[in-house]
């Protein structure tokens, strides 16, 4: 995802050069951004469905991690909030199916 977003970030300087309109320079980010995003993609489909789906709402959480780590920005009370339930629902999904029924 970060390659995606790397795309999408450079292409706005491309597209400033070319002076384009905003929905055309919507579109060209979209798809310059698309084959990065594809190779991903195709690796989550592999993945069983849960896993990939947990994996997924950790991305939010990864996000405030990073803006935080990378550009020095402070999480308000609600993204952390959110963060922990993110991080609490994804602990009680898989270790609903760890346990043993003896």
């Amino acid at each position: 995802m970060a390659i995606g977003a790397l795309c999408v970030s450079a292409s706005a300087v491309l597209l400033d050069l070319a002076g384009t309109a905003p929905g055309t320079a919507s579109f060209y980010r979209c798809v310059l951004a698309l084959p990065a995003l594809l190779v991903p993609a195709a690796a989550e489909h592999r993945r069983e469905g849960p896993a990939a789906a947990i994996l997924l709402l950790l991305t939010p959480v990864g996000a405030v991690v990073l803006s935080a780590l990378v550009l020095r920005e402070h999480p308000n009370p609600l993204q952390l909030g959110g963060c922990a339930l993110i991080l609490v629902s994804a602990y009680v999904t898989t270790a609903r199916g760890t346990g043993s029924d003896d």
